[in-house]
């Protein structure tokens, strides 16, 4: 590792996808305590609940994007394409 290299590592930049990751994931903690709060009433707790599945699986997708790179979105993905 060159100088410079070890200079631009250590400058601690932080890439966008970790940070959209870091705050789906803490929107989806936020929402399942929404969830758990409105027990009471099924039907706004099921809808806090979705919102909080949703945040969670985006959150899922950019902690895979930061970790792999680019080129690992929803449209590189081969969803129901048999192997050839």
């Amino acid at each position: 590792m060159s100088i410079t290299a070890a200079a631009e590592y250590s400058r601690g930049v932080v890439s966008c996808p970790v940070l959209v990751a870091l705050l789906l994931l803490a929107t989806s903690a936020a929402l399942l305590g929404e969830a758990l709060d409105a027990a009471y009433i099924p039907a706004r707790a099921v809808v806090w609940g979705g919102l909080a599945m949703a945040a969670y699986g985006y959150g899922l997708l950019c902690v895979t994007l930061a970790v792999r790179g680019t080129g690992q979105g929803l449209g590189t993905w081969r969803l129901g394409r048999g192997r050839r």
